[in-house]
């Protein structure tokens, strides 16, 4: 089993001192890191242990490791999870104001307004109002 020591893994002792290429592919990411190439590690499994071994085969083997080791590192900056839904499709409709004065509020504007609140928090919609005041 694979030891943990100082945040990197340690070889395993082999008996009778021959390795496996399953465990030349683990030291070759211990050495080369988890996001080296399979080329790369082609190549230091073969100068290092003289295995010859296919890039499938060293890749259907990283992945037994990280599934073992609890799945594959992350990609930096990227993370995974559900793409965003698109915000609802709202269509505004003009209300009529029962009063004819222009500088009355009438009970549909507060709720016009209240409900931009909801929707776009009010820090935006000041901003918006800002803009719109100008």
């Amino acid at each position: 089993m694979a030891d943990k020591k100082n945040g990197a893994e340690t070889a395993r002792p082999m008996r009778g001192g021959k390795i496996t290429k399953n465990e030349a592919v683990r030291r070759a990411l211990v050495e080369l890191g988890d996001e080296a190439k399979l080329a790369d590690l082609k190549e230091w499994i073969k100068n290092s242990f003289g295995y010859e071994m296919s890039t499938n085969h060293i890749s259907t083997s990283k992945g037994d490791i990280f599934r073992k080791r609890g799945g594959p590192p992350k990609p930096a900056g990227k993370k995974r999870g559900p793409k965003p839904k698109a915000p609802p499709l709202v269509v505004l409709v003009p209300v009529v104001a029962e009063s004819n004065r222009k500088d009355s509020i009438v009970i549909e504007d507060v709720l016009a307004l209240k409900d931009l609140v909801e929707r776009v928090g009010p820090t935006q919609l000041r901003t918006l109002i800002d803009a719109l005041a100008k």
